[in-house]
């Protein structure tokens, strides 16, 4: 690992081409006779360092579809606790099976479970647009990678390390008909239709929702206890889960009895209640995420989508 020189990260912050930037700063290096041993090592470190920036922004242009992706997985990983909670099997199955199918790259569609086919068709709404916002960030990586590539074609050339410039426009040429088939990508879409203008799909809360625990009741048959103040102090700490049982809940009311907590909390000031069976996990996530369909909908952003559809 190199440290990037403050030049470049004023580049990174002002818009300036990064790439072009640190081609710049080399051969200034070079004619201030700061040669290191080897041009050729010095020229593949560059191609090097130019790599890698072409990387960490192909990396950020892929958020909007990183983003959405993240949503839809939060979603079924929340409405999978659900229904462990509550003894479903077959959905408990469903939402696994379209967590898994998202993990090994492949398209959401066809559940026959009803939430998790409405969850599939939110995505599935979601994509094109966060699609094609990535693949012109994509694109536009590429392209200043091209530039700063053909510039340090022409400094090679110039100075005369023809076998230096001619392995650098090998590069160019591998990065140039990588452009033409992102475009002829993009063309084709706007054609057929199949990716539009809309909002890209908003990244994932910057700013943590405000949540409020009203109450907590743990028990069964009447015989109940307050753990209010418990489950306060654990979204206080930094655990992620917790289970609803005596040992995280220090008290058992009913001992014998399969008991239930029912949590009553606030977020951002509207009042939600969720209901959790005997040793089932509790996500912490879930108190701040969407709460129903709508929320949900607004959360994932630029979808159309309406029920039935």
């Amino acid at each position: 690992m190199f440290n990037l020189p403050a030049t470049i990260m004023t580049g990174l912050k002002s818009g300036v081409p990064v790439l072009l930037a640190f081609s710049g700063l080399f051969w200034t290096a070079v004619s201030r006779g700061q040669e290191p041993k080897s041009k050729s090592d010095d020229v593949q470190m560059e191609i090097a360092a130019l790599d890698a920036f072409r990387e960490a922004s192909e990396e950020t242009a892929r958020q909007p579809l990183t983003a959405l992706a993240a949503k839809y997985k939060f979603a079924l990983e929340r409405y999978q606790g659900e229904s462990q909670a509550k003894g479903k099997l077959e959905a408990v199955l469903a939402a696994k099976k379209a967590m898994e199918t998202l993990d090994a790259g492949g398209t959401p569609g066809n559940s026959a479970d009803p939430a998790v086919a409405n969850l599939e068709k939110i995505y599935l709404v979601s994509w094109p647009a966060a699609e094609g916002q990535s693949r012109l960030g994509v694109l536009k990586a590429n392209q200043e990678y091209l530039l700063a590539i053909k510039t340090l074609v022409e400094k090679l050339t110039k100075a005369g390390d023809l076998e230096l410039a001619t392995e650098a426009k090998r590069r160019a040429d591998e990065v140039n008909t990588r452009i033409k088939d992102l475009m002829a990508v993009s063309n084709t879409a706007e054609k057929s239709g199949k990716t539009s203008p809309g909002p890209a799909a908003s990244p994932l809360p910057t700013k943590e929702p405000v949540v409020v625990i009203v109450s907590a009741i743990y028990g069964a048959g009447g015989k109940d206890a307050d753990v209010t103040e418990t489950v306060r102090k654990i979204l206080a700490g930094k655990r992620k889960s917790f289970s609803a049982n005596p040992t995280d809940l220090g008290v058992d009311p009913s001992p014998g009895w399969n008991k239930g907590l029912r949590i009553t909390f606030t977020k951002n000031g509207v009042k939600h209640q969720q209901q959790h069976g005997e040793n089932s996990l509790v996500q912490i996530g879930r108190f701040y995420g969407p709460q129903d369909l709508k929320e949900l909908e607004q959360w994932l952003g630029g979808t159309e989508w309406k029920g039935g559809a």
